[in-house]
């Protein structure tokens, strides 16, 4: 995780293959089938409090937030893994993580999610989102990248993660325009944001 520290502090983005396991990422890929069968993923939205909108042509995923009093042992897993994290960079990069808010995401085919940055207009509490992918066997042509954006020129791309699983992927919230290209099958993820 000192590799994921050093690229956060030279480039505000990082990105690490196999930070779940095959059984670790499986384990969440079956809580995701369970609450899409119980109709408990909700479609997402852009915007917070009166400026929430439901708006597919900008954002298409639907998501379940964790509940931390609620979790299944594979999302117990996950959310250690992503603890070990935040002690790690506030150790190494005095950070200040204190908090993860955090939730199960799954875009169907042609879903996307439009260039944006992780915070809402006039706040900037998120200060590092992290995406950690699910996708078993995810090929060139499936889409769903996450595409990165320079942090000083929002019309640069500067790199392009593939949603291949068990890898994570983490930048600076207020800071990293970013992402999420059209995808031709089911994409998972679970994507978290600490304060």
């Amino acid at each position: 995780m000192i590799k994921i520290a050093d690229d956060l502090a030279a480039q505000g983005w990082a990105k690490y293959e196999g930070f779940l396991s095959d059984t670790e990422w499986r384990g969440l890929v079956a809580d995701i089938d369970q609450l899409k069968a119980a109709g408990l993923m909700r479609a997402s939205g852009v915007g917070r409090a009166d400026d929430f909108q439901l708006n597919s042509s900008v954002r298409s995923d639907l998501i379940y937030w964790l509940d931390t009093g609620a979790l299944t042992p594979a999302q117990g897993i996950a959310l250690a893994r992503l603890e070990d994290l935040r002690q790690t960079l506030n150790r190494e990069l005095y950070m200040g993580l204190r908090e993860l808010e955090a939730h199960l995401t799954h875009y169907g085919p042609s879903g996307h999610y439009d260039k944006h940055v992780d915070n809402f207009q006039g706040q900037s509490t998120r200060i590092l989102s992290c995406i950690v992918y699910l996708n078993d066997n995810w090929q060139p042509g499936d889409g769903g990248e996450l595409r990165i954006y320079a942090a000083d020129a929002p019309e640069r791309l500067v790199a392009t993660v593939e949603p291949r699983a068990g890898t994570l992927a983490c930048f600076l919230s207020r800071d990293i325009p970013h992402e999420v290209a059209t995808t031709t099958r089911d994409r998972l993820s679970m994507t978290g944001w600490f304060r």
